[in-house]
This record gives C-alpha cells, sequence and structure tokens, in this order.
C-alpha cells in the first residue's frame, strides 16, 4: 500500500489530466506502471 501525501491528485484532477495523456500505442506491449501513481511521484 502506498501512502497518501497532501499533494496526491484527487479523482476528479486526474480526470481532467488524463484526457491530456496520450493513450497507448497499438500494438505495443500494455503498461506496466500505474500512472496516477507516476503523476503524483511528480508532484
Amino acid at each position: 500500500m502506498t501512502q497518501i501525501y497532501p499533494s496526491d491528485l484527487t479523482d476528479e484532477q486526474w480526470t481532467l489530466l488524463e484526457a491530456l495523456l496520450p493513450p497507448a500505442k497499438p500494438g505495443g506491449r500494455p503498461r506496466t506502471v500505474d500512472l496516477p501513481q507516476v503523476a503524483n511521484a511528480i508532484l
């Protein structure tokens, strides 16, 4: 389980940000990382 920080994105914020990210490329390997966790790590 991951620790929750005050800077973590809310579900509403993630929904807005997710629309700006490119989709995974077809035919490639599926993503193995959780993108919301990556965004929270950057913040």
